[in-house]
């Protein structure tokens, strides 16, 4: 069988009118921001929901059903399966791919291949978002093979990631690997987001300069820090921080 696991919705919808063949898991997490370091998967799962929703009840079950849910149906897959993951380099999609690598890497998983967006070094963090069905195919033909080292070095990844341990992730920013493209400069953007607060004084600056609308204070920061991959709540939230 063929795996496909997905950043996305939307990456889902133009998948679907593509001709590639397999079964779709969608990735609708966002671990770049709330608590990731639980001391068991159980207490993981549920400050991740608990995080997400809010406390509301509805969007509780939700997460399960819709979100974990997803993560759940990779612990099905049979061992000699073909897995393909298609995330984008930015850091949103990249914390999220270190801890799918990290999952595959315990299950054992053996034939699993990167999947990169195809785009030009002006619109290096757009991502998937502008391709046709004909682009992914052409993604699809490109994808790279993972190697032992690349499972440990996706695992090395998502463990220093989620203990916040920023040494390390500079250490392994240096690896070199085709399923671990821009590595440096994501990881460098981590390490300054924790330390220099980078995102927050970006919006300082966008909104120095006269902006007001979210709109246009959203499309200010992912011009200007489309590495981090923040979509419009990761920016609202950040935003309010500032305001408060």
């Amino acid at each position: 069988m063929t795996y496909h696991i997905l950043t996305g919705d939307c990456l889902a919808e133009t998948f679907k009118a593509s001709p590639l063949q397999g079964s779709v898991i969608i990735c609708r997490e966002c671990l770049v921001e709330g608590p990731v370091n639980a001391t068991t998967e159980e207490r993981f799962w549920h400050a991740r929901a608990q995080y997400l929703s809010r406390g509301s009840k509805d969007e509780s079950d939700f997460y399960f059903r819709s979100v974990k849910g997803e993560f759940d149906k990779i612990a099905e897959i049979a061992a000699d399966s073909e897995i393909n993951l298609w995330f984008e380099h930015d850091l949103f999609c990249q914390v999220n791919y270190w801890f799918i690598i990290n999952m595959l890497d315990k299950l054992g998983f053996k034939k699993v291949y990167r999947v990169s967006p195809n785009v030009l070094p002006e619109r290096l963090w757009a991502g998937f978002g502008d391709h046709t069905p004909a682009d992914l195919e052409r993604c699809f033909a490109n994808r790279v093979s993972f190697t032992k080292g690349d499972f440990t070095l996706g695992a090395n990844l998502w463990n220093a990631f989620r203990e916040s341990d920023l040494m390390a992730l500079a250490i392994y920013s240096k690896s070199l690997s085709p399923c671990f493209r821009r590595l440096d400069e994501v990881c460098r953007a981590e390490v300054e987001r924790k330390r220099s607060a980078r995102p927050q004084k970006a919006l300082a600056e966008i909104l120095s300069k006269g902006y007001t609308s979210f709109n246009d204070i959203f499309s200010q920061f992912s011009k200007r820090e489309g590495i981090y991959g923040f979509g419009d709540a990761q920016v609202d939230h950040l935003l309010r921080n500032l305001r408060a």
